[in-house]
Formats: C-alpha cells, sequence, structure tokens
C-alpha cells in the first residue's frame, strides 16, 4: 500500500488554540505587532490540508517560535502549535522533530490540564504514532494503549478521538505482526468513523488503514476492496486532483499489479500520472515513478513499443545526472535492445539522446 505511514497519524482534529486572551497568558512578554501567532497556525494547518507539507513545516515552525514568544512555553496555545507543528513533520518522515514536537505539547498539557484531560491523551497517542515511525514499536504500542484508555476515560468509547486512537493501535499492531489484534482495532476505528461521520476523509483513512493490514495479512484482494472504498470518497469529498486521491489510485494500481491484474494496474496507474502531472507537474518524483511502473507493465504485457515510448516521455523530463535519469536510460536501453525494429542503429537514430 502506498504511503502506509499515512494512516492514522494525519486524521486527527488537531489541538484548537484558545484566545491569545485566555486567563493565564503572561502580559508582561514582548510582542510583536506583526506576527500573528493564530494567523501562522491557521495558515500551517491550511497548507498541508492542500497537501504542501514543506510550505506547513515551514509555517509550523514560524508558528511554534510565535506561540513561544508571545505566550511562553507553558500555554495551551503554543502546546496547539507544538501539536500541528509534529504533525507536519510526521507528515514529511522527521519522525525525530515530530516526537520532540508532541513530547513538547504532552508536557505542556500535562502541567495544564492534568494527565486526566481529553487533550493530555490525544497528545500522549500523537508521540506514541511519532516512536512508531522511529521503530521504538514497544514504547509506542504501551503510549497508544494508554493513550486509548485515557480518551475512553474522558469521552466516552463513542468519540471520535476514540476513533483516531483505535486506528493509532492498529497501525502498531500491524507493524509489530500482530496482523489479527491490528484488524480488530482498525475496523473498530472504521465502524465508529462511517457511523459518526459517513463519506468523511477521515473514513477514507480508516479505509486505507484496513486495506493495509490486510494485505500484510495475505488479503490482497480484501486490501484492494477498501482501497477501492476510500477511492471512491475521496474523489467524492476531496476532488480527482487532490494528493490523496492520487495516493489511492497508486495504491490499487500496486495492489492490482501483485494480483496479477496487470491491465487493471496500468489504468489506475495512468490515472494517477495524469493527475500527477497537472497537480504535480511532470519532472516530479510521484509523475516519473508512474512512469517507470508504466514502463514495467507495458514491458511484462508485451507492449515494448509503448513502454519505450513511455520511457523516452519520462526521460526527456527527468532531471539531468540524477538516479531516475540513469535508471530510465538502462531501461531505454534494455526495450531497445529487445524491442523489434528499434534496437541499436535502428529506427533512424530514435530514442538516442
Amino acid at each position: 500500500m502506498a504511503a502506509p505511514m499515512s494512516d492514522e497519524i494525519a486524521p486527527k482534529e488537531p489541538l484548537r488554540p484558545e484566545t491569545s486572551s485566555a486567563a493565564g497568558a503572561p502580559d508582561d512578554r514582548p510582542e510583536d505587532a506583526a506576527v500573528d501567532p493564530g494567523a501562522l497556525l491557521e495558515a500551517s494547518r491550511e497548507a498541508l490540508a492542500r497537501g504542501d507539507r514543506m510550505g506547513s513545516l515551514a509555517r509550523g515552525r514560524e508558528a511554534l517560535a510565535a506561540h513561544q514568544a508571545r505566550l511562553g512555553g507553558d500555554h495551551p496555545d503554543t502546546a496547539a502549535a507544538a501539536s500541528h507543528l509534529a504533525r507536519a513533520g510526521r507528515s514529511l518522515g522527521d519522525f525525530r522533530g515530530a516526537a520532540d514536537a508532541d513530547r513538547l505539547a504532552w508536557t505542556i498539557l500535562r502541567a495544564c490540564r492534568g494527565d486526566a484531560h481529553g487533550d493530555t491523551a490525544r497528545a500522549l497517542g500523537d508521540l506514541s504514532a511519532s516512536l512508531r515511525g522511529l521503530g521504538e514499536r514497544d514504547e509506542a504500542l504501551r503510549l497508544a494503549e494508554a493513550a486509548l484508555a485515557g480518551l475512553v476515560a474522558f469521552h466516552g468509547d463513542d468519540h471520535l478521538e476514540v476513533a483516531s486512537a483505535w486506528g493509532n493501535l492498529s497501525a502498531i499492531r500491524r507493524e509489530r505482526g500482530e496482523h489479527e489484534a491490528a484488524r480488530e482495532a482498525a475496523e473498530r476505528a472504521l465502524e465508529l468513523r462511517r457511523r459518526r461521520l459517513g463519506e468523511h476523509p477521515d473514513t477514507a483513512i480508516a479505509l486505507t488503514n484496513l486495506g493495509t493490514i490486510l494485505a500484510a495479512a495475505g488479503d490482497p484482494t480484501g486490501a484492494r476492496e477498501r482501497e477501492r472504498e476510500a477511492l471512491a470518497i475521496r474523489r467524492a469529498v476531496l476532488g480527482d486532483r487532490h494528493p490523496e486521491t492520487l495516493r489511492s489510485l497508486a495504491a490499487i494500481a500496486t495492489l492490482s499489479r501483485g494480483l496479477g491484474d496487470l491491465s487493471g494496474a496500468l489504468q489506475s496507474q495512468r490515472e494517477a500520472l495524469a493527475g500527477q502531472r497537472e497537480a504535480l507537474g511532470e519532472a516530479s518524483p510521484e509523475a516519473l515513478e508512474s512512469r517507470r511502473l508504466c514502463v514495467y507493465m507495458l514491458t511484462r504485457m508485451g507492449r515494448g513499443g509503448e513502454a519505450l515510448r513511455e520511457c523516452e516521455a519520462a526521460l526527456a523530463v527527468a532531471p539531468a545526472g540524477g538516479k531516475v535519469q540513469q535508471e530510465l536510460r538502462q531501461l531505454r536501453q534494455q526495450l531497445q535492445s529487445t524491442t523489434p525494429g528499434r534496437g541499436r542503429g535502428k529506427g533512424k537514430g530514435k530514442g538516442r539522446r
């Protein structure tokens, strides 16, 4: 499945800042009227929502620094900024930085909310997700179970925060190879989200998470069915060119390829490629990888001429001197040597660079 670390890390509704005039906000710290911490945080959230992960991380760092300067390091709004920064970091695979930000948020919330508060439990769950990304699975599991228990105690077992905690626990169980326990937790998360949200991006994330677990447990057919459900929701709610929709298409292509359905895999990969070219650019890593996979599938299907043309199109936009260009040139050489009429010295020099 594509981008497995996205499941159950991104969907949680982030901690919302209180107003800067909330009780307890220090009034003796210098303020920079040109910097609005809340506006910076909202800009970072909006960037992440539209798929601009690097932009979100940059604004998130600014937002945390602004909150610390304006409100201090022990205010709930500062915890909210740290929590979001961790989320942006996880989306880019910066799990060490995310864990540091999560610990900061959790420490602040323990001090100002108490251990029994739902916000504190959520921060603990976020920290477990970052530790999972670092491969610290035993500690991640311990914290995830504690977070789930805390959220159930605070909210009851029918709250969306509890659904997120079940999803996080399922992802950790999956990576520990505990497939049955992972599936049960993922199904709890999905059932809760379907009932409370209906067709919603968070429901799609729960479907992808369950599909990832089914694939790991040796059920690629079930995994593809869940990912197709997720794709339908993402198309309807996010649109055909949203990054999450394109990742669903790529995941379906991967699963179809594993099932031997090369025709279905090629169709999904080409649709993903069209969206990636439009939304991300011809030379984006995602579009180039989709082209490479299309070349691979066309070659396996005995359609060498199409594969060679796809390879040439990728080479025309691949960054010069990079690994991608080197791999594509090797593919082209192999195709030229096996495609009738397109070997070395044939075809009036077509395909040479």
